[in-house]
């Protein structure tokens, strides 16, 4: 029975070891991703955006330090391209309602109509500092 319980815990020790080095790797491999994000935001200092995506960049650090575990690092962040196509549904939504309150909330809907469309080309012609922000601008639309 002991010879079985060593060989069981060997496996474990052996499993825990790969775990920590696939850990690792992924560490090493943010922090790389971090360092080439920075020099981007570096080269590209002076835009007013900027400090948009630096005060963003620093909330998702802070919040994945508080947790303090390796599955929110990547888990947490959401790109871009996958928060700018919620919002427009969202807003989307939201332009529905203003439209069914009729002559009243057409004056809305057609500034929110327009941000809709600055958005679409946005996303269509592939330019990340229009789609950021054509997000932010989405992001202040309420119900």
């Amino acid at each position: 029975m002991n010879a079985l319980s060593a060989f069981e815990q060997a496996a474990m020790q052996m499993e825990v070891a790969e775990l920590r080095k696939q850990v690792a790797e992924r560490d090493a491999l943010l922090a790389e991703k971090d360092a080439a994000l920075t020099m981007a935001l570096v080269d590209i200092d002076g835009y007013e955006w900027v400090d948009v995506a630096k005060q963003a960049l620093n909330k998702k650090l802070l919040v994945v330090k508080e947790r303090g575990t390796e599955t929110t690092k990547e888990n947490d962040m959401e790109t871009l391209a996958d928060a700018l196509p919620k919002e427009m549904s969202r807003v989307r939504e939201v332009l529905g309602h203003y439209k069914e309150i009729g002559p009243a909330g057409m004056f809305g809907a057609t500034f929110i109509e327009q941000d809709l469309r600055a958005a679409d080309a946005a996303v269509m012609s592939g330019d990340v500092l229009a789609m950021l922000q054509a997000f932010e601008t989405l992001k202040q639309i309420e119900a």
